[in-house]
């Protein structure tokens, strides 16, 4: 043993100093392929011609000299115009890879590149279209990036390892044992610039421009050369924990998963499983089936996330049904009947996704959407992700990240720029996101940044949603829409939730904790739906606490103070068919 760290010693930039970075930062080598597509027209599969517009409400075509699965694509074009990708499939419509954004105030032609593009299958085809397919656009000029081979980082470290072993095996005797040794000798004294060129080309590829590379060439060198002077043994424990850490969150993340999908679809809506328990045969918390609503009755269909959903609450104790049993209590002229179509982490989006499959089954009278703070984010997040080629998963890491936050915050204190185990999960697939503007990475943006800086997401995400969820309620479902906005406990003075896992992502003290309510008090006589403030309702509120000590969601008197509240407001503005007290 004493003997095999006396021979590592000497070569410790090539077996601890390199694994260390390629586990850390490392991908792949490839070797890329570049031509220009012609596209041409596809109105009609037999008509193959060369076309300099794309139809109206039809597409382009270009075939790619190879079939290929992984590829980079840039568009030349009006700036104006936005354009959408698809990558044929044998057996089903073309699926959009990637969508090009029109760039606001960018006249003439402008270059926009996709981030790298994982497809499915191979495709030999692509199909371009225009967003907004009215009138013949110009065709863009595309010039597409593909990998001929690739060669994993990850591959070094065994070759190297294995390389030493077997050098030392036949260094210890035989024909072969001087010219082994002479090889590691002579491996020896380059290891450092050995070291230092396989960190080099793992941080850069091939090469960094002028004084840039020789500056990072310099710096790699020194610290290698420095990390030769350690102990050995110290080194292989450092080698040992780098890896440890970096494959720790892939085991942590397949386990978490495999428990996860038991009780979640994993998809971008990540609805629950029915369980024969709680959760029906489509998905929602509600004792009965679409056959078991009675005409009769005037249902009410709530749509949120996990405050309507209920988390860590007993069934009879969530939102719905406190709001359900105090409507009842009323003199109405109907039987109030609350279903819960709200789940973790839903949206207006995937709530009016829901909506739109089986809304029409439970036959609403009235449809309630309770906006959450985290919602904001959410619905870009998950727009985005439906327009890209992950369409069909759900993001596993930010379900560990939030595991992690709320078990062990310990992990993420300061560590990797402050992303903690995201960071450090580099995701294993290309995302199918580019040619968009980047999406705020604070879950609760619109509560740490003025209004002036958040006002346009909003109107993007959370408010084109509610707006659609309006149109597809009243005119599809015929049943009137109302959103209810609710604070967070650190939205209004108290003392509540101290030991809440969700504390590091917003500031209780920042002046602008308020904003999304302005906002909706400034915008809500426009709106084709009412919307219900209830933050008079917990700010008077004199019972104590409404939020669970440990956790962001409300206990059992914050769900009946929504509730009952909601009734109130629902009957005074005529949406209830019940009496006002």
């Amino acid at each position: 043993m004493i003997e095999a760290i006396r021979n590592i010693r000497p070569l410790l930039g090539s077996l601890v100093a390199v694994p260390i970075v390629v586990l850390f930062f490392g991908s792949q080598w490839s070797w890329d392929d570049r031509f220009e597509l012609v596209l041409r027209s596809s109105d009609d599969d037999s008509e193959n011609t060369a076309s300099t517009v794309i139809p109206a409400r039809s597409s382009a075509r270009a075939d790619l000299p190879r079939p290929v699965d992984l590829l980079t694509l840039e568009i030349r074009a009006d700036g104006a115009v936005g354009y959408r990708v698809s990558a044929a499939r044998a057996d089903a419509y073309p699926e959009v890879i990637w969508t090009a954004l029109e760039q606001a105030n960018a006249p003439g032609t402008t270059t926009r590149r996709s981030p790298p593009l994982r497809l499915r299958e191979p495709t030999a085809s692509l199909h371009f279209s225009a967003r907004e397919p009215r009138d013949p656009v110009p065709m863009p000029s595309i010039g597409v990036i593909a990998p001929r081979w690739s060669f994993p980082h990850l591959a070094l470290i065994p070759a190297l390892w294995l390389l030493f072993i077997m050098l030392g095996l036949k260094g210890r005797g035989g024909r072969d044992r001087p010219s082994a040794q002479r090889a590691l000798a002579t491996w020896g004294r380059c290891d450092v610039w050995l070291a230092t060129g396989l960190i080099y080309l793992v941080l850069f590829r091939i090469a960094a421009p002028g004084w840039v590379g020789l500056a990072a060439a310099t710096a790699i060198f020194v610290a290698v050369w420095f990390a030769r002077l350690m102990p050995a043994v110290t080194a292989v424990l450092l080698a040992t924990t780098a890896a440890v850490a970096t494959l720790a969150p892939h085991v942590l993340t397949a386990v978490v998963v495999a428990q996860v999908s038991e009780q979640f679809d994993l998809t971008v809506d990540h609805r629950p499983r029915p369980n024969g328990k709680n959760i029906n045969s489509d998905g929602l918390r509600f004792e009965g089936e679409s056959d078991s609503v009675w005409e009769e009755d005037f249902v009410v269909l709530f749509l949120g996330d996990s405050f309507t959903f209920g988390t860590r609450l007993r069934d009879p104790d969530t939102y719905p049904k406190a709001f359900e049993n105090f409507a009842n209590a009323h003199s109405c002229t109907q039987r109030i009947q609350a279903i819960n179509f709200g789940w973790p982490s839903a949206s207006p989006l995937l709530g009016l996704r829901l909506l739109r499959r089986i809304g029409y089954a439970y036959k609403p009278d009235l449809i309630v959407y309770s906006l959450d703070m985290t919602d904001f984010l959410d619905d870009l997040r998950y727009e985005r992700a439906l327009r890209s080629a992950g369409e069909y998963e759900v993001d596993t890491s930010r379900v560990v990240q939030q595991l992690v936050d709320r078990f062990a915050p310990w992990l993420n204190a300061d560590f990797a720029a402050g992303d903690g185990l995201r960071e450090l999960r580099r995701p294993g697939r290309p995302r199918a996101v580019g040619g968009e503007p980047e999406l705020p990475t604070d879950r609760f943006f619109v509560t740490n940044a003025p209004l002036d800086q958040t006002r346009h997401w909003i109107e993007t995400g959370v408010m084109k949603n509610l707006d659609e969820l309006e149109r597809f309620s009243s005119g599809t479902l015929h049943a009137p829409t109302t959103v209810v906005i609710y604070p967070r406990s650190y939205q209004y003075p108290n003392s509540e939730s101290p030991d809440n896992w969700e504390r590091r992502f917003y500031d209780a003290d920042s002046p602008f904790v308020r904003e999304p309510f302005r906002y909706f008090s400034e915008v809500a006589a426009e709106l084709p739906y009412p919307v219900i403030d209830l933050m008079p309702t917990f700010e008077q509120s004199t019972a104590t606490p409404l939020f669970l000590e440990d956790d962001p969601h409300w206990n059992r008197a914050g769900a009946r103070l929504a509730g009952t509240a909601l009734v109130t407001r629902l009957v005074e503005l005529g949406l209830l068919p019940c009496k006002p007290e």
